[in-house]
């Protein structure tokens, strides 16, 4: 018994080569070794990966102190140095376009109201502090679930913080709220002090009204003297009215006996016609009666002006009223003069006693305001909210700042490395079917190139067919919009040519060698493709791959993006491809007699 010394090709027939049975004895080794390579302790490798943080807060001023807490919260993303990303403060601009060319594997972005919203929780109008985390879609696929973990965890300390505070805030208020109640109390004990003082005014209030009534009494004997001496005033003022009654009736008679005294003189002037002789030199009968005449004329008018005789007669009237008024008041008098005498005593001591007493209203008065005013900031300091409000309130304590990260755990980073990886297995599993050479290359009438051309073309067509299965799979998670949609299709189309040609070169060169580099190519893009975290090295040997530019153009359609470049790298690869395919039909063309034979031996056989 002996062992066989070759392995027989399964399509073929022909003898497997030392080097393809290695190739396969080593594919194992060269999956897992590249797998765990990759993904062997990433934590060590982090600071890699670059992202950045936009704060756009605006600090808010709390008892006179500046609280810049998203300036905090940056802080706290980019100070940590151990198995973290390397951070960059940078703005808005800068974000958008490190997101757009890779430069930022994410962007954390602290809104304005930052600070506002994440010290709301003990205001009118509690709210949650919003934090916004955006991964690039050229980023690798855990690198999103990765940078949501990484500012997770800077909201979780940084919520702790604020909790912290709040809490602190809560118990200052509570302890103003304990000094209020204190001045309260201080309050209702000068209140106290101040009825204390009322009820010994009180006291002394009583005891003026005692000698009120010893008072009252002296009053009412001086009444009774007053009574005494003002009873015979009505009888004196009847008396005084008789008296002036008289005065006017006179008076009245005077002024007629003035009167006729005044026609007599007239008279007289008629008899003095030169029987009187004058008794100055000069006088004459008419100038004597003439003068007597204006004399009494004279006497009459003022007497009659000024009203004597009427004044008189008033006087005469008012006097019997007050006779009549003096009967009436005398009797009053005397009644009342008990009660008067005692109440003029009690009076001045009420007086002591009401002065007493407004001094103890006055600290009565003190003493309420002050506790007044105590309660008014106790009050104020207890705050009232419905139940929704207190709701708000305990959620915004507990969590007073919520993550928000767009698109999911891996967002449409996922779509590059799904369409490009299954392209390439589609590919390679194509040329596991399709001959890269035709069958009869060698003895063919056609060039080499019609030959290349002629076996690339049906790959080619399989290749748009997996293209448009793969771009429709895509549009089920991407939901882009129609000319997204066809620029998608576009792109998986030209990757898909791309990789026939190139996977058709690599077995048309180097048979199963070549299928072999195209599997390590497809662990290679996995590898790279899944963290940010792969070696450097690595990641330059992927860059050169095919793979990597059919990746960042379909990135580009799904987030946005340059594509021109990873076009032309695409149709660079197809040509090269092309031609290397050309080459190795050009190279089979060209063989030796013994190999003849042995086709045709074979052929017959």
């Amino acid at each position: 018994m002996r062992f066989a010394t070759s392995l027989d090709h399964a399509r073929t027939g022909r003898s497997v080569s030392i080097l393809s049975l290695i190739g396969i004895i080593l594919v194992p080794l060269a999956i897992a070794g590249t797998l765990v390579w990759s993904f062997w302790d990433p934590q060590s490798r982090v600071s890699q990966v670059t992202a950045a943080v936009v704060n756009n807060d605006e600090p808010v001023t709390i008892d006179g102190r500046i609280v810049p807490l998203g300036r905090q919260l940056a802080a706290g993303l980019v100070g940590t140095e151990d198995e973290n990303y390397t951070w960059v403060v940078t703005n808005e601009e800068d974000a958008a376009s490190g997101l757009a060319d890779g430069a930022y594997t994410a962007v954390v972005t602290i809104p304005e109201d930052f600070s506002a919203k994440a010290t709301s929780a003990t205001g009118d109008a509690p709210a949650q502090a919003d934090v916004t985390v955006v991964t690039s879609d050229r980023a690798k696929l855990v690198d999103g679930a990765i940078s949501q973990a990484i500012a997770t965890a800077a909201v979780s300390i940084f919520n702790r913080e604020v909790t912290v505070a709040t809490v602190e805030q809560l118990l200052g208020g509570y302890t103003e709220l304990h000094d209020s109640l204190a001045d309260a109390a201080t309050g209702a004990n000068d209140l106290a002090s101040g009825t204390g003082q009322f009820a010994s005014g009180v006291v002394t209030l009583s005891g003026g009204l005692g000698t009120l009534a010893t008072g009252a009494a002296a009053l009412s004997s001086g009444l009774g003297e007053l009574a005494s001496g003002t009873a015979s005033l009505p009888a004196q003022s009847a008396q005084l009215a008789t008296g002036a009654d008289g005065v006017a009736t006179g008076v009245e008679s005077t002024t007629s006996a003035i009167s006729g005294l005044s026609q007599q003189a007239q008279y007289l002037q008629g008899l003095c016609a030169g029987m009187i002789p004058p008794v100055n030199p000069g006088d004459t009968c008419d100038s004597v009666r003439a003068s007597l005449a204006t004399n009494l004329a004279a006497l009459d008018q003022q007497l009659t002006s000024t009203g004597f005789a009427a004044n008189a007669r008033a006087v005469a009237t008012g006097t019997a009223g007050l006779a009549s008024g003096l009967a009436t008041v005398v009797p009053g008098i005397q009644s009342s003069a008990s009660g008067a005498a005692s109440l003029a005593d009690g009076a001045a001591q009420s007086a002591s006693g009401a002065s007493q007493l407004a001094s103890g209203a006055t600290g009565l008065t003190d003493g309420s305001r002050q506790l007044a005013d105590g309660l008014d900031e106790a009050v104020a300091s207890i705050p009232v909210t419905t139940e929704d409000e207190a709701a708000a309130q305990a959620q915004a304590i507990a969590e007073p700042t919520v993550l928000t990260s767009p698109g999911g755990l891996f967002g449409s980073s996922a779509a590059p490395l799904a369409a490009g990886l299954a392209l390439w297995l589609g590919a390679l599993a194509t040329f596991l079917v399709l001959r890269p050479v035709p069958r009869d290359a060698v003895g063919a009438n056609r060039g080499p190139v019609r030959q290349a051309l002629g076996a690339f073309v049906p790959a080619a067509i399989v290749g748009l067919v997996q293209s448009m299965l793969v771009a429709t799979v895509l549009q089920l998670q991407l939901d882009l919009d129609a000319g997204g949609l066809v620029a998608l299709f576009a792109a998986a189309a030209l990757a898909s040519v791309a990789f026939a040609a190139v996977n058709q070169a690599l077995v048309a060169l180097f048979d199963g060698a070549g299928r072999f580099v195209a599997m390590l190519v497809a662990i290679l893009f996995l590898a790279t493709g899944v963290i940010s975290t792969t070696p450097p090295v690595l990641v330059a040997i992927a860059n050169l791959l095919p793979v990597e530019p059919a990746a960042s153009l379909i990135a580009a359609v799904v987030g946005g993006g340059g594509v021109a470049s990873a076009i032309v790298v695409l149709v660079v690869w197809t040509l090269l491809a092309l031609a290397g395919t050309t080459l190795a039909i050009a190279r089979a063309r060209v063989t030796t007699a013994r190999a003849v034979l042995r086709d045709q031996h074979a052929l017959v056989a």
